[in-house]
């Protein structure tokens, strides 16, 4: 649960004083939890060099597709009908 919480105040905060607006910012901060392919690439590594338990592996799996799962809903929830807009 910290990972995802530090990514997204951490981004989200970043791209706010970066200049973008809290729905921007919001969006930035959701994205940054998409690259769950890389994630479970490298915690498979880590499996199998012995790095990571089998365990372990088990919940950062999970943790991967969750944050990944709930990405399109949040930026959804973010964008409002201005998502369906851009679609026509």
């Amino acid at each position: 649960m910290a990972a995802p919480v530090g990514k997204l105040t951490g981004c989200g905060h970043a791209a706010r004083v970066g200049g973008m607006t809290w729905r921007e910012s919001g969006c930035i901060a959701v994205m940054i939890n998409t690259r769950a392919l890389i994630g479970l690439i490298a915690i498979k590594v880590g499996r199998d060099i012995g790095v990571i338990p089998d365990s372990v592996f088990c919940m950062l799996v999970i943790m991967a597709l969750v944050t990944t799962l709930m990405t399109t809903p949040l930026l959804r929830r973010l964008l409002g009908d201005q998502s369906t807009r851009q679609q026509v």
